[in-house]
């Protein structure tokens, strides 16, 4: 047992020399994995027992040795397991019934076991810290995404860290810098000159860049030999997911990306690659859920930041949103982009409810914080100010001295200024739309006396 920085050890029972089969075999009911009794003691079976000691230890299972004796309980007769989903999953990979289902090495196991046990501090404690993937790269959403583009995104999903053993990983390495046709051709290229083998990371390669250029069928067969060279490789499961998200198959997504989760139960990727799937087939509930658990645990993730802000709009919790959009750190390039998202969202109607004088406020402090150059912080003032007029012509907020972007909330001040703001948007549009702002100015501004 981890003790401090020092491992005890509390309870040894009985060895036996791994692969001897004249060995006398001890074993505990409740703890001792189904198969040992016919086929000996082995790697997996220990991993087993380490699992239902853990089992023992967390849960309310007096049964362990009768009842529960080769399962867990489900998730409605235990809370814990309704209170940590990672952790369920865990324990059921870990006690799984078949030798081949559960985890294959202690490396393995306890890489995942950190994972869950990170996410379970955050809900307990409120800390969180990045922690560095021995599987899977960083969110690409910050690399690539801009205020346009902040929609659920199957390229944004963390990359697969490729394989240093494999023979090819250089070459793929390098393919990654060029665009997906340029990806394809270099990698099959390589292949039919002989210049590099087939193996498991050029198939993965040449996989993930045919779905790229949405060669799905082509994709498929390369992924078909990647699993054919290495049996139960999570990475197939991983790009097949993939295809089908951009394929817009995301019921099937859902599916695969399910599996992914309960097999890598401590990796946040495929919680967000099911959160993205679960969004658009329209499963909100889940995708929140999910979005959620990624976002508290590394906000280094920002699109499940963006993710859970987009799930609570659509759930009609507008300050659920805007706590959402506040989990993106300040060190990341879309905290700005996330900073406008928290205004627009505390001025914008929430059905038939207009913002409050609060909201407004607000959104103003958030506005002013913001370097944001003239046009885009005249469009904002046209945006704020049409809210305020809004909200004093339903007459359900009194004038008030508070400030908006330097104006007070009295409808002919408001009135003034924004058409101020209107005039100064047509003066740098042209056309159609210069006329249509003109128009809008004219129609805020204040009644003059005749």
């Amino acid at each position: 047992m981890l003790h401090g920085d020092d491992v005890k050890l509390i309870d040894l029972g009985a060895v036996t020399r791994l692969g001897d089969p004249s060995g006398i075999v001890y074993g505990t009911e409740g703890y001792q994995a189904p198969e040992v009794g016919s086929e000996g003691p082995s790697v997996a079976s220990d991993l087993y027992t380490l699992g239902r000691c853990l089992a023992v230890l967390a849960l309310n299972m007096p049964g362990y040795q009768s009842t529960y004796r080769h399962r867990l309980p489900g998730l409605a007769a235990e809370p814990l397991f309704q209170r940590h989903d990672s952790f369920y999953r865990f324990l059921l990979k870990a006690t799984a019934t078949r030798p081949a289902d559960r985890f294959q090495s202690a490396d393995d196991m306890a890489e995942q076991l950190h994972g869950v046990l990170r996410e379970v501090v955050v809900v307990t404690h409120g800390s969180t810290h990045t922690v560095v993937s021995n599987l899977f790269g960083g969110d690409l959403q910050p690399l690539h995404a801009d205020a346009d583009t902040l929609e659920p995104d199957w390229r944004h999903l963390p990359p697969v860290r490729l394989n240093p053993a494999d023979p090819a990983a250089s070459l793929v390495m390098n393919s990654m810098m060029l665009d997906p046709e340029r990806q394809v051709a270099v990698l099959r290229e390589a292949i039919e000159q002989g210049h590099a083998q087939a193996t498991g990371e050029v198939s993965l390669g040449l996989a993930r860049a045919l779905i790229e250029t949405g060669e799905y069928e082509q994709a498929e067969a390369c992924l078909a030999q990647a699993a054919a060279a290495a049996r139960r490789d999570w990475r197939v499961t991983w790009y097949r997911g993939l295809s089908l998200l951009a394929q817009r198959r995301y019921a099937e997504a859902q599916s695969v990306f399910d599996a992914l989760y309960s097999e890598l139960s401590g990796e946040l990727a495929p919680k967000l690659a099911l959160a993205v799937a679960a969004e658009q087939a329209s499963n909100l509930e889940p995708a929140g859920h999910l979005y959620d658990v990624v976002a508290s645990t590394d906000p280094s993730f920002t699109s499940a930041c963006f993710g859970l802000a987009r799930v609570r709009r659509a759930q009609g919790d507008r300050p659920a949103a805007v706590d959402a959009y506040q989990l993106v750190p300040r060190t990341s390039r879309l905290y700005a982009f996330a900073q406008l998202a928290i205004a627009r969202t505390l001025m914008e109607r929430d059905g038939d409810r207009l913002p409050s004088v609060e909201d407004l406020a607000r959104a103003s402090n958030t506005i002013e914080r913001l370097s944001l150059d003239g046009r885009q912080l005249t469009e904002l003032t046209t945006e704020l100010l049409g809210a305020a007029l809004a909200l004093l012509d339903s007459r359900t907020a009194p004038p008030s001295e508070t400030l908006l972007l330097g104006t007070a909330m009295h409808e002919e001040q408001v009135r003034l200024a924004l058409e101020r703001a209107y005039r100064e948007l047509a003066r740098l549009a042209t056309g159609d739309e210069k006329i249509r702002l003109v128009d809008r100015a004219n129609q805020v501004r204040p009644m003059t006396a005749a």
